[in-house]
């Protein structure tokens, strides 16, 4: 039987929107309120935050109740549960975007489990921990939501004495995890303004597939969705 291969095909236009974003910073930085403003984007009803931490408590006033859904998770097997039954709509409401804050803690918990179960072999639950973390990615992006992941920045020493700033993943995960989103935003809060950064630099880890302003000033995902959909509308006049 000859396969068919029409259910694999995507289209240039089906490749617009936005499917996922990676966004790190220090503690206090706002980048858990500016991951929740995902639920402000048009066309989006419903957001669930899958919280490792506690990350929004207190970080969320004035967002609309209706709009966002927070289930806290303190285990592996909790994470792991919460994250399919949203993918695969198991949950009583259907969900556009899906924000896991932060990944970093959901990866301890993995990377604990594995090397757990692979104490004579530590290279395999290294590999191991690595897949799964960009499994969660791809899965994430690759699904019908809109994905963001919150993690901590990790500020790594060079050998020449300067540093990077790196997102807060163990293993090689930390290096291949950044190529998957299509956006990855350095986010920084000074005197109660918070800046996210996209441009391209050697002291961080950025990624910006939508045209965005190289720094932003109180962003919100409603603008980013703005932008990148106007970018698209434009491309369609120009021709």
């Amino acid at each position: 039987m000859a396969m068919d291969w029409s259910k694999f095909i995507k289209k240039p236009s089906e490749l617009t929107e936005p499917s996922l974003a990676l966004l790190y910073s220090v503690p206090g930085s706002g980048k858990s309120y500016l991951a929740a403003t995902v639920s402000e984007v048009p066309g989006f009803n419903k957001t669930l935050i899958i919280d490792t931490e506690g990350s929004t408590v207190g970080s969320l006033v004035g967002f609309d109740d209706d709009k966002i859904d927070i289930i806290p998770v303190t285990t592996i097997e909790g994470f792991e549960s919460v994250l399919d039954a949203a993918l695969n709509d198991e949950m009583p409401d259907k969900y556009d975007a899906i924000v896991i804050d932060t990944f970093d803690v959901a990866q301890g918990w993995a990377k604990t489990a594995y090397l757990e179960q692979n104490t004579a072999n530590k290279f395999k639950a290294w590999d191991d921990i690595a897949d799964w973390s960009k499994d969660v990615a791809v899965q994430l992006r690759d699904s019908d939501k809109f994905g963001i992941l919150v993690l901590h920045l990790k500020r790594i020493e060079l050998e020449t004495g300067g540093y990077v700033d790196g997102i807060m993943l163990a293993g090689s995960a930390k290096d291949t995890l950044p190529g998957i989103p299509d956006m990855v935003l350095k986010v920084e809060r000074d005197k109660g303004v918070t800046t996210a950064y996209c441009e391209s630099s050697k002291k961080s880890v950025s990624k910006n597939r939508h045209g965005l302003p190289e720094k932003m000033v109180d962003p919100t995902f409603a603008e980013i969705f703005e932008i990148a959909r106007n970018r698209n509308n434009t491309k369609k006049e120009d021709k």
